[in-house]
């Protein structure tokens, strides 16, 4: 998860998430990229669940692209969200991307394709999920390509460049409205 700690980011659903998916996958790691005001309760919450190995905060990283490069999944369990850009990020790396359906998330991540979509709060369907992708490595795959397509197709920085040359030239055709007398 590459999120801010930050209350609204909610890693502690993610933690509780984590707990189960360890009890099924034993072997299983996340990694917890940003930082925040939320570090020291979620160092204590991963110290009661026992998740000292299983669970990494890395901090502020400015190597992020190599992070996702290692990952099997991606996850956002925020409880407000507007267009993630950890969403995109992981998505134009090939991951499947695990989400809690808020705010703009819906509009990245489609449910079933390129990954899933789960209520806010709600740790055991994220952990169905993560638990389905980790043990399902070509669905997984699959996911990943189709989140790879769609970023490349609607995210990319050409594509935002068209929108944007779109909108200015729609802009400049418009007539100026005259002043008020």
């Amino acid at each position: 998860m590459v999120a801010n700690l930050w209350p609204v980011k909610d890693h502690r659903t993610l933690l509780d998430a984590a707990d189960q998916v360890r009890r099924r996958i034993p072997d299983v790691r996340f990694a917890l990229v940003g930082d925040g005001p939320e570090r020291e309760p979620l160092l204590r919450r991963i110290k009661e669940l026992g998740l000292g190995n299983a669970v990494h905060l890395l901090g502020t990283r400015y190597d992020v692209p190599a992070i996702l490069a290692r990952a099997s999944a991606a996850c956002l369990s925020s409880r407000a969200e507007g267009l993630s850009n950890a969403i995109m990020e992981a998505m134009a790396a090939g991951l499947p991307v695990v989400a809690t359906d808020a705010g703009g998330s819906a509009e990245l991540v489609q449910d079933g394709v390129t990954g899933f979509l789960d209520p806010v709060g709600d740790a055991s369907a994220m952990a169905r999920r993560l638990v389905e992708l980790l043990s399902d490595g070509v669905l997984a795959r699959q996911m990943g390509r189709r989140g790879r397509v769609a970023a490349e197709r609607e995210h990319s920085l050409d594509r935002k460049r068209a929108g944007y040359h779109d909108l200015y030239c729609r802009l400049l055709d418009m007539p100026v409205p005259l002043p008020a007398a």
